[in-house]
């Protein structure tokens, strides 16, 4: 098994040494125990008021997915934006390739 060390600070990882195959259940488990740790606990007791509490009553309608769709519309104008980039990038391509000439100069 894993040796871990005890780590009360929620901000930093149990380091685990040992094989990787123990180390995923050590891991594993590490989300949970966050629950026991002196910050996790202060902030449960932080928010016990209202973690119990119902959903808030709806104060209008939500609405429904054709109008939500609307909304979104004005993206559709950048469809086909990538196409037209690399249009134009073929278009304005550089020759990269190397071309030699003979040298004249030289006698």
């Amino acid at each position: 098994m894993a040796d871990t060390e005890d780590y009360s600070d929620s901000t930093s990882a149990p380091r685990v040494t040992g094989d990787s195959r123990e180390s995923a259940d050590t891991n594993a488990s590490y989300g949970e125990s966050c629950k026991t740790t002196p910050t996790g606990i202060a902030t449960a007791a932080k928010y016990a008021d209202i973690i119990a509490m119902p959903r808030p009553e709806l104060h209008h309608q939500r609405m429904d997915i054709l109008n939500r769709a609307k909304i979104f519309a004005p993206f559709d104008a950048l469809r086909g934006f990538d196409e037209e980039i690399d249009e134009v990038d073929k278009k304005t391509a550089v020759d990269n390739s190397v071309t030699y000439i003979k040298d004249d100069f030289s006698e």
